[in-house]
């Protein structure tokens, strides 16, 4: 390298490392978490997608993020006001809310977790903490969570006091206390314990520092990540520099604007880098002054994310200087652009003929073609059902009808139904304009994100929306003689104040790119109540006497309360084997249409089991689920009630349920 470039490379490790400070000092002000330590497998969600990718050392979280460590993985998390949040491994936080002063709420579903907020909270601010079966308010202290699979939740103080709340029932815990609480219960009574703050903090601890692994593995994604802009600035270079040298200012505006997304996700790479190169000088000094071996791989991907950010930025301060030249106000361009023109792809909307002035994602000469101008005031594609508003009450509903109609349909290769709910998102392909869609599908389908937004009992707000897949292939075919070469007449009118007029044919080079564009619909949403997360209730009833003699046989129904979109189950009814013997079982009410079996131990259980009829049907509703019936061996008091019960959803989820109701019958001896 020479000394010319190894300067230009410091030079922007220095800018970069100032950039890095400016950032620190303002970060306490903004209302975010941040990944202050982590290691080994830690993963991030954030709110505006449904796949987990890798955290980053780092790496900012807002409101609607979730984080989840993996076997072997650890993190610490800063929260505003100094707030320290320490997490174990095979453990899920989602952050729900951050407020000024320090006050927020996260939901922690599995794992465990170590909270610090010792003088962190602002007068008057509080700090939520909710878990399946409890919520903690919190007002300054140190203390533990740990939730179980099944959603019990234990919490330990270690300084300062706070509550919990359970079914309507509020304990407040102190130094050396600690309560667990079980789903649907309220919590149970306090209990000491021994263990210190320091000795909780030390095992949950994220090792302080960075392996060389974990060093290199982070500069390598981001060099990547780097590779990938530079590539990109690249063709925005090239072609700005074809346009300068024919003096196309209207063609380097575009370029101008569309490059804008590309230098955004520059800056956060530069703040990633940032961050890293604290690190690396931190690593380096761990190290033997001799140790080239474990230094070199490592120095090389840092110099590599660095040269390539200076030559980003190189190009990008180039373009922005020739615009300047000829630009009064670069702001104001940009600002008087917004709307025009959409992607990161300058051949595509310039030369393919995907400009959009009024900004409605229907490009103008497709507009212009299929309705005669270009203030078409209506969407090429018009939603029709179901109305913006609609509330679906699951089972009365059990499908919703989605119908739209399309301007242009001879030109769309297929269309979308997107779905958006709780930051989640799905999507359906249309066969035609319309579709019943089953609601079970929605909430449970093989791909449907959105059961666990339902567990609350309350209803969802669903945002949807139709995308179609505009092939401009065909459409530039059919109409390439009779529309495309504009000329004066038609267009230099409308836009020779801001672009200098003429048309840009999207024939020669243009014709390279891809020729789908995405057409949206106005999005509407719907209200949908599915009852994943209401209890259900069981009961045993005695059919007929409840006084029987020896041989005499006795009947129970086993009866179901209020249960919704039940697809298999599992229940277990203890008896005494001493007294009586399991004779039979039959179908009753809910179960008429479904596969039933019934199995007996011979030691005391009996187990119904099943599901419901075909692939995608479930049970919903109040009433009698099987009849049973016993053989009385032994004069005495029999005793009947539930032991296990699994009830599942189609897709696996499992139904809470409260067992009760247990049935007694005195069998009398012998009559001769």
């Amino acid at each position: 390298m020479s000394s010319k470039m190894r300067n230009n490379v410091t030079s922007v490790f220095v800018a970069i490392c100032a950039m890095a400070l400016l950032v620190f000092a303002a970060y306490g002000q903004e209302l975010t978490v941040k990944v202050t330590r982590l290691a080994g497998p830690v993963q991030v969600r954030v709110k505006a997608q449904s796949e987990w990718a890798d955290a980053n050392l780092g790496q900012v979280l807002q409101p609607g993020d979730a984080l989840r460590t993996l076997k072997g993985g650890k993190v610490q998390l800063l929260f505003p006001q100094n707030t320290i949040v320490l997490i174990k491994e095979n453990s899920v936080l989602s952050v729900k809310d951050l407020r000024e002063g320090g006050g927020g709420k996260v939901k922690t579903l599995v794992g465990g977790f170590l909270f610090n907020l010792q003088e962190a909270l602002s007068p008057g601010s509080t700090f939520e903490v909710e878990t399946p079966s409890a919520l903690a308010v919190v007002r300054g202290t140190k203390f533990g969570v740990d939730v179980d699979f099944d959603g019990t939740s234990r919490f330990t103080g270690y300084d300062g006091e706070f509550e919990v709340t359970a079914e309507g029932v509020t304990v407040t815990l102190g130094p050396g206390e600690k309560v667990s609480v079980e789903p649907g219960e309220s919590p149970d009574e306090s209990e000491e314990h021994e263990e210190g703050w320091e000795d909780a903090a030390d095992e949950a601890a994220v090792p302080e520092g960075i392996s060389t692994d974990e060093l290199t593995s982070a500069f390598g994604a981001l060099n990547n990540r780097y590779r990938h802009l530079a590539s990109r600035m690249q063709s925005f270079y090239d072609e700005f520099m074809r346009y300068e040298s024919q003096g196309d200012q209207s063609r380097m505006s575009f370029v101008y604007y569309n490059v804008q997304p590309t230098m955004e996700e520059t800056e956060d790479a530069d703040e990633e880098l940032a961050l890293l190169l604290e690190q690396l000088a931190a690593w380096a000094e761990s190290l033997p002054e001799d140790d080239e071996e474990s230094r070199g791989p490592v120095d090389a991907l840092a110099e590599a994310c660095s040269a390539y950010s200076a030559q980003i930025h190189g190009q990008y301060d180039e373009i922005e200087d020739l615009m300047a030249a000829w630009v009064p106000d670069l702001d104001e361009l940009l600002d008087e652009l917004t709307g025009t023109i959409e992607s990161d792809d300058p051949e595509r909307d310039i030369r393919y003929g995907t400009i959009d002035t009024d900004n409605d994602g229907v490009p103008d000469v497709v507009e212009y073609v299929l309705t005669g101008g270009t203030s078409y005031d209506e969407p090429l594609i018009i939603l029709i059902n179901p109305d913006d508003g609609e509330e679906y009450y699951f089972p009365e509903s059990e499908s919703i009808f989605f119908e739209f109609e399309v301007v242009g349909e001879e030109y769309f290769d297929g269309f979308e139904l997107h779905f958006t709910a709780g930051g989640l998102t799905m999507v359906r392909n249309f066969v035609g304009t319309s579709m019943d869609l089953p609601i079970v599908d929605i909430v449970e389908g093989s791909d449907s994100p959105f059961a666990d937004l339902f567990l609350d009992g309350e209803f969802v707000d669903i945002t949807w929306f139709v995308r179609g897949q505009f092939n401009f292939d065909s459409f530039y075919e059919e109409h390439e003689e009779e529309y495309w070469e504009w000329g004066d007449d038609h267009y230099d009118d409308h836009y020779d104040d801001h672009y200098n007029g003429g048309w840009y044919s999207a024939s020669g080079a243009g014709r390279g790119v891809s020729s789908i564009i995405e057409i949206d619909s106005e999005s509407r949403v719907f209200s949908l109540y599915y009852p994943l997360g209401e209890m259900v209730e069981f009961d045993l009833a005695v059919i007929g006497p409840s006084t029987v003699s020896v041989g005499e046989s006795i009947r129970m129904r086993v009866e179901i309360g209020e249960v919704a979109t039940l697809a298999s189950w599992e229940i277990i009814v203890n008896y005494d084997p001493s007294l009586v013997e399991f004779d039979r079982g039959s179908k009753a009410g809910l179960t008429s249409g479904t596969t039933l079996f019934f199995g007996d131990s011979g030691h005391g259980q009996m187990t119904i089991s099943g599901q419901a009829g075909r692939e995608g049907e479930t049970i919903s509703g109040s009433g009698a689920f099987a009849e049973i019936e016993f053989i009385a061996l032994e004069a005495g008091l029999a005793m009947f009630d539930y032991g296990e019960i699994h009830l599942y959803t189609p897709s696996g989820l499992r139904i809470e349920v409260i067992p009760g109701g247990s049935a007694d019958v005195d069998i009398l001896g012998e009559e001769f």
